[in-house]
C-alpha cells in the first residue's frame, strides 16, 4: 500500500466520524439470533430512538461546530483461526478547527500515531520507530 493511501484512509475515517464526508449509512446486516422474537403486542420502548437517527444528529451538530475535540475509547476483537478471541483496545482523540486544522493521536498496546492536517499537507507521524509520511491535502477539511 502506498503511503499517501494509507494517509488518506486514515484521514478519510476520522473525518467520516464525525459527518464532514456525508451522510452515515448502515452497511452491516444485523446477525442472526437464536432468541426467541418479542411478542407483536408489546410495544417498543417510546424513548429509543433509531440508533442512525442519533448518529445523524450527533454529526449535524459537530458540523455546525467551529472547533472541538473529542476522545473515543474502543475495544476491538479479534476471531483467531483457532475461535481464540482477542481483545485489543485503542483510544482516540481528535481535535478539529474548521475549516483546515485537525489532529488525531491514536493509541494501543503496539504503540501510537499521530494525524496531523493544517490545510495544505496531512502527516502521519509514529514515534516509536520515528518515522512520518506527509502528503498534500484540499485547502479545508470539507473538501478533503
Amino acid at each position: 500500500m502506498k503511503i499517501p493511501s494509507l494517509l488518506s484512509a486514515m484521514f478519510f475515517s476520522t473525518v467520516a466520524l464525525f459527518g464532514y464526508a456525508g451522510p452515515l449509512a448502515a452497511t452491516e446486516q444485523p446477525a442472526a439470533s437464536n432468541a426467541q422474537p418479542a411478542a407483536a403486542d408489546s410495544p417498543a420502548p417510546a424513548t429509543q430512538p433509531e440508533p442512525m437517527a442519533v448518529l445523524k444528529q450527533m454529526a449535524t451538530y459537530l458540523r455546525s461546530l467551529e472547533r472541538f475535540k473529542v476522545r473515543v475509547e474502543k475495544t476491538t476483537e479479534l476471531i483467531l483461526p483457532t475461535d481464540q478471541r482477542l481483545h485489543q483496545d485503542q483510544t482516540v482523540e481528535i481535535a478539529i478547527q474548521k475549516p483546515d486544522r485537525l489532529r488525531a493521536d491514536f493509541q494501543n498496546l503496539s504503540g501510537g500515531r499521530q494525524l496531523f492536517y493544517d490545510g495544505k499537507t496531512f502527516t502521519l507521524y509514529t514515534p516509536e520507530p520515528n518515522v512520518y509520511a506527509s502528503a498534500t491535502a484540499a485547502p479545508t477539511i470539507d473538501e478533503t
